[in-house]
């Protein structure tokens, strides 16, 4: 089972043909990193970046390909040089993920925006009072937003599926996505809460069958192809979960929604503020229980304005 503390963008393929995929490539991002300095032969390409001349030519012909860089002949030597406004297509797509995050920081900027006390190392976390009315407010959120969708809206097309050939997500799919997120979260408090140990809690958060990472609870320690078969799971996992409820109705999806906020609501009742305040190991680093509960707030947050960008851009 996996929780859904980890909602990483699947990798792109290794196929090259526009920008986005070009890049994808670490050694060709090395070679991009290494022309801004200037234009460069061959030869200087390989003796900074210690790459060997035919993978160095390989990779300047797929930029080349995109247009990321060009070449010119001086003598002998052939120069290539950066070209920085081909990658307009890739900053204007991350300005909206830059937008969608300083949305969220401003809307747990409350209780989140200092992650220690001044002088004492503690970790601030928010109090029972502050997670039940994030949550309140959370749900009035999500339940105006989904219904007050139209029909038409509530079936179109609006994100792209993480997993490669998916469909895309309507609105009513996020809904679905958010209640069955919102259980996992449930499953893994239910059992700290019951005081299972930290490997127990940790192993429980990987797909059944995915081969473990050398080090768990700790997203920075993971090499890229751990971080590449992680990122594919949590994608397939709540693809899985949109495919179950495809054909519920909007009225189910509520119901099943609020009933899952109403046992959040109960397990919390069970936590004293000491569990609210302990760590708990998660695939993304330890946090502490009550910003688990908490978080379930800027998760639909960050769900409703995907979809609100995605309905207005078809305006």
């Amino acid at each position: 089972m996996l929780i859904s503390v980890y909602d990483g963008p699947v990798a792109r393929s290794s196929t090259t043909s526009d920008v986005f995929n070009a890049i994808a490539e670490a050694r060709r991002r090395d070679i991009l990193d290494t022309l801004i300095a200037g234009e460069k032969a061959v030869g200087a390409i390989v003796s900074d970046l210690s790459m060997s001349q035919p993978q160095v030519s390989k990779h300047l012909r797929v930029l080349s390909e995109v247009g990321l860089v060009s070449c010119r002949s001086e003598g002998r030597h052939r120069l290539y040089r950066l070209e920085p406004a081909r990658l307009r297509p890739f900053h204007d797509w991350l300005a909206k993920y830059e937008r969608a995050w300083n949305d969220r920081l401003d809307r747990m900027g409350d209780y989140l925006n200092e992650l220690q006390q001044q002088n004492t190392g503690r970790v601030l976390v928010p109090t029972r009072a502050e997670i039940l009315d994030t949550l309140a407010a959370s749900q009035t959120q999500v339940m105006t937003f989904f219904q007050g969708l139209s029909p038409e809206d509530l079936e179109r097309p609006a994100t792209a599926s993480d997993v490669p050939g998916a469909a895309p997500w309507r609105a009513r799919d996020h809904l679905a996505h958010l209640a069955k997120s919102e259980r996992r979260i449930q499953h893994l408090l239910g059992r700290a809460l019951a005081g299972e140990g930290r490997d127990a809690l940790l192993r429980l958060q990987y797909p059944e069958g995915m081969p473990m990472p050398a080090v768990l609870g700790d997203l920075s320690a993971l090499t890229q192809e751990e971080m590449e078969r992680l990122v594919l799971a949590v994608a397939r996992v709540n693809q899985a979960d949109v495919d179950e409820h495809h054909d519920d109705s909007l009225e189910t999806l509520a119901a099943d929604y609020l009933a899952t906020r109403e046992d959040t609501l109960d397990l919390l009742h069970q936590f004293t503020d000491d569990q609210l305040a302990a760590r708990l190991p998660t695939v993304v680093g330890d946090q502490a229980a009550g910003g688990l509960f908490a978080g379930r707030a800027e998760h639909a947050a960050e769900h409703i304005t995907s979809v609100e960008e995605a309905l207005r851009q078809r305006v």
